[in-house]
């Protein structure tokens, strides 16, 4: 019975010990190792190693961007497979009220870095089951040719100025037809509450880089709050992107295309199947794609009926093209 008894203590006190086990190895969490979860802990060490880091449960204080990979312009990461992963992104009591819970990494740092910055080009990184905290100081995920890696169950609130921005860091090479290409970001829940902030941004401003290619986003939703100049998908330097069941809603452009400095032609091949936006998709004037196709729309799209925007309101006709490029499923042309 004794053996028991201190076979049944050390299994708890393993247990604990693994739910509060330090994340870095410059500088332990700061919390109380009598408690199997953690409510507050302080994250000081900036630098993940290539390894699976968990964070703890609770409220995670992030004083500087946790940087995965170490690759640059000019160099690929010599670190790739890395995972960082949440203990649950929170709960939600609506169709997109966010109730933080679970993990919830809160930036306490200067103002207008990313929580967290992936260094590419880099490969096999996912990032997951944890929620994001920017308190209007600090961007969400910056992934920089980043390729073949997964984003999953991650809620984002009040970014500074983007959610998630994926894009390339480096210019085309011979043989290399894709920089930021392959990846794929389900389930990312967004607020924004800043002006000129966007949920979304896939592709670099210019053509300084090679652009990113055939990414997929299910299931993503950017709740705006109707301030000035907020955008829930910009899309860029990018091409061959599938994003299917996206909300947008109180942002004032819900999907908007902007194509890179010196290049009209991009974004194209856009792939948009069941969205739910209450305002259409709009773009710069200058962007001419064809003859390739621009975007195609779902026939299911939600019409935007002009009044007030309604989280509930029921689907409309299909959205009509306006634009030579963008084609509705029951275009001719299709």
């Amino acid at each position: 019975m004794f053996k028991h008894i201190i076979l049944c203590l050390l299994l708890v006190a393993s247990v604990a010990t693994a739910q509060v086990s330090r994340i870095g190895s410059a500088v332990p969490l700061e919390s109380d190792s009598k408690t199997p979860r953690v409510k507050a802990a302080e994250l000081r060490s900036t630098t993940v190693a290539p390894l699976h880091r968990v964070f703890p449960y609770g409220r995670v204080l992030i004083y500087d961007t946790i940087v995965i990979g170490n690759g640059t312009s000019a160099s690929n990461s010599t670190e790739h497979a890395l995972i960082i992963e949440g203990q649950g992104m929170g709960a939600n009591s609506g169709e997109l009220a966010y109730n933080p819970a679970g993990t919830v990494l809160e930036w306490r740092g200067a103002a207008g870095k990313p929580m967290i910055e992936i260094r590419g080009p880099i490969t096999s990184v996912q990032v997951r089951n944890l929620a994001i905290e920017c308190n209007a100081r600090c961007n969400g995920i910056l992934a920089l040719h980043v390729v073949h890696s997964d984003f999953q169950r991650v809620s984002i609130t009040r970014p500074l100025e983007y959610a998630v921005q994926l894009r390339s860091t480096r210019a085309a090479q011979s043989g290399v037809a894709v920089g930021a290409g392959g990846n794929y970001l389900a389930r990312i829940r967004v607020q924004l509450t800043e002006p000129n902030s966007a949920g979304f941004i896939l592709g670099a401003p210019d053509v300084g880089s090679i652009g990113s290619s055939a990414n997929v986003l299910e299931q993503t939703s950017v709740l705006c709050s109707n301030a000035p100049g907020q955008i829930g998908y910009l899309l860029r330097h990018t091409d061959y992107v599938h994003i299917r069941m996206a909300q947008a809603y109180y942002c004032e452009k819900s999907l908007h295309v902007q194509p890179p400095k010196g290049m009209k032609t991009f974004p194209q091949a856009i792939y948009l199947e069941v969205p739910s936006f209450d305002r259409p998709p709009t773009w710069d004037p200058s962007w001419d794609p064809s003859p390739a196709v621009g975007i195609l729309l779902d026939r299911y799209h939600r019409e935007w009926t002009g009044g007030p925007a309604h989280l509930e309101t029921s689907w409309g006709p299909l959205m009509p093209p306006t634009h030579p490029a963008v084609w509705g499923t029951d275009n001719v042309r299709r």
